[in-house]
């Protein structure tokens, strides 16, 4: 009997220790050994909701059909997954001999509509990265839809619309193929700037805009008027944008939102330069506040050369004050 109790006891040891009995064995790390690092992530991508879920919940063969989808993504499809268990359960390493890279045997992209003939997009058409003849790559595939669907928009295609976007993959042939086809629908024209009412500087923020109505519109032209706004030191913020949802009759507007600087206060570089406004009479005596027909305007600045004289006398202009005073450059 009591050699029976020892023999026992050595069982014991052997198949519970180091793990105490009923302990649930976690995930706690995955490796995708000899691979390239892009293939690696993604694999790792597709595996790692599994991290800490007990072993007895992960089925081999679902980690494996994860992994095979991983791999499709960049023209594997009969790759060679084996999975090995270490570190008592904790961590999984997944084998992979990847085999045979399928590569594109048809490409076709094609544009309907409007902008069929237009040579920008027929120039980005050719020098989109989804070839025939290139490795097979899912994300080739989408990059080169955006970069067609971003084009349009540039330009103006606002409602243009996907014919057919279709990637065909035929295992038992090994064959890989593409489809784009796009309707691009009419190009905007650009139509009114509307400026907000907030300003006092409508007829300057319209003289900048870089567009007229009736041009194509094109998006780098918005960004280039925002730029011409907030290169003026007379707006603490500008906002520039498509009035997509009200575009009608082939015509889209432009909202053009400015806050206008505090009206006594001008910065110029780096330097904060102060306008006093007063209001006088035609004698020459101050009015204070009250109203007159003639304003002066007495002004005390540091000025450090004429550029910056110019830049106010310019503010002044834009502000639409009416000056009958002296400008009185203080050199220090």
């Amino acid at each position: 009997m009591r050699s029976f109790f020892i023999l026992l006891s050595l069982l014991c040891v052997v198949f519970v220790s180091p793990l105490r009995a009923n302990e649930v064995v976690s995930l706690k790390s995955i490796e995708v050994p000899n691979l390239p690092d892009p293939i690696t992530k993604n694999i790792r991508m597709y595996l790692n909701p599994l991290l800490n879920k007990g072993i007895e919940q992960i089925s081999a063969d679902y980690v494996i059909s994860q992994a095979e989808l991983a791999l499709s993504v960049f023209g594997y499809y009969e790759p060679d997954v084996q999975l090995q268990w270490a570190n008592e359960g904790t961590a999984l390493i997944v084998q992979v001999s990847l085999n045979k890279q399928l590569h594109w045997s048809k490409v076709s992209i094609t544009l309907s509509g409007a902008g069929k003939q237009d040579p920008l997009l027929n120039k980005l058409l050719e020098s989109l990265p989804l070839k025939q003849g290139e490795a097979v790559s899912h994300q080739t595939f989408d990059a080169s839809k955006k970069q067609i669907e971003d084009a349009l928009l540039e330009m103006g295609f606002f409602d243009f619309r996907w014919v057919k976007s279709q990637l065909r993959v035929s295992k038992k042939e090994a064959k890989a193929s593409a489809v784009l086809h796009v309707e691009t629908g009419e190009r905007y024209q650009f139509g009114q700037v509307i400026v907000s009412k907030s300003t006092q500087a409508e007829t300057f923020v319209l003289s900048l805009a870089p567009f007229s109505i009736g041009q194509p519109y094109l998006s780098a032209k918005l960004s280039q008027y925002s730029l011409s706004l907030n290169q003026t030191p007379y707006f603490n913020s500008v906002r520039v944008y498509p009035l997509l949802n009200n575009r009608k009759n082939g015509k889209i507007d432009v909202q053009v939102e400015v806050v206008d600087k505090p009206a006594n206060s001008y910065e110029i570089g780096g330097d904060s330069v102060q306008i006093l406004v007063q209001k006088y009479d035609s004698s020459g005596v101050s009015r204070g506040s009250l109203m007159t027909d003639i304003m002066l305007i007495p002004i005390c600045l540091f000025l450090k050369n004429n550029e910056m004289l110019q830049q106010v006398i310019q503010y002044l202009w834009m502000t639409q004050l009416q000056m009958c005073g002296v400008l009185t450059p203080v050199i220090n």
